[in-house]
């Protein structure tokens, strides 16, 4: 949908003060892969407005906490057969407790990352996502993992850029050490142009979680971005190098390729990533195209 564009102009467009032509026109070929580089079910700290004293944090039955913490097992895994399993178990632990705002919160970055691989449509994955997403930010407005999942629908499915910004944004408020939401607030930030920004939160992310291999491939990406193109690469082929069968450098490295007019290697990367994605579709024209002489 990205690349086919909409019969309507959005609302509030991203800035790209930061980019050149040539860079916006591949950055926007890019723009829907921030699903792939990883919407973790993590357990969150609230980090917010002090409680009113008589406040009572929920807490959900053990069954359903069971549920919920094999959900989050099996989110991490981050395959098409494990991600759905996770749903499974999201939805088990809802149907414990109805007001299990983490388990909406997970069940809605589940179906967000799902939709990385060509598992499920678009049109089937955002809904639910969405859908999971407000009822737990519903049950708990303070809950920052609920609002991540949340910027993530309003800026790639919704194309309402602000609100998918403020999204993050709060979600970085009530919870600044996590670094799953500054992993998103920066990719959010990249695709709108903001590449600065983009590197702060995803540095701000890594000194939180230096072993994401996820923030080292985008920290790679926004460094080509902004103009240090062998420093870049240099990091995205590391990556690659060290866990072949992980996709998002293989995709930078696609979209750089092709942005450089290195076709052949460029669609070498495609093929690779189609693989990964389990993606039949894209598989078909990356090899004929990529064996094509010239």
């Amino acid at each position: 949908q990205w690349l086919k564009g909409r019969n309507e102009e959005p609302a509030s467009p991203p800035v790209a003060a930061a980019a050149d032509a040539p860079r916006r026109r591949w950055l926007a070929v890019g723009a829907g892969f921030a699903v792939v580089a990883g919407v973790s079910a993590l357990a969150l700290v609230g980090i917010g407005d002090p409680e009113p004293p008589a406040a009572v944090r929920h807490e959900p039955p053990q069954k359903a906490v069971d549920l919920y913490t094999a959900g989050v097992y099996q989110s991490e895994r981050a395959t098409p057969e494990s991600l759905r399993r996770a749903i499974g178990l999201y939805g088990q632990a809802i149907a414990e407790d109805p007001a299990y705002a983490e388990a909406y919160a997970a069940l809605a970055s589940a179906y967000i990352r799902l939709r990385a691989f060509a598992a499920v449509t678009e049109a089937e994955a955002y809904p639910r996502a969405k859908a999971a997403a407000e009822r737990a930010i519903e049950i708990d407005p303070n809950l920052a993992q609920a609002h991540s999942a949340m910027g993530f629908i309003s800026f790639y499915s919704d194309w309402n850029f602000a609100q998918g910004l403020s999204h993050f944004g709060e979600a970085t408020r009530l919870d600044p050490r996590n670094a799953t939401g500054r992993y998103e607030y920066g990719l959010a930030l990249l695709h709108s142009g903001d590449f600065a920004g983009a590197l702060r939160e995803l540095d701000a992310a890594q000194r939180i979680d230096p072993r994401r291999r996820g923030l080292l491939a985008n920290r790679g990406f926004v460094l080509y971005l902004l103009g240090s193109r062998d420093e870049g690469i240099a990091l995205i082929r590391q990556v690659a190098a060290d866990d072949p069968d992980y996709m998002p450098p293989h995709h930078f490295l696609t979209l750089i390729h092709l942005g450089e007019g290195d076709w052949h290697a460029g669609l070498a990367e495609a093929e690779i990533v189609a693989r990964l994605r389990q993606d039949r579709d894209r598989l078909s024209p990356a090899r004929p195209g990529r064996r094509a002489p010239g």
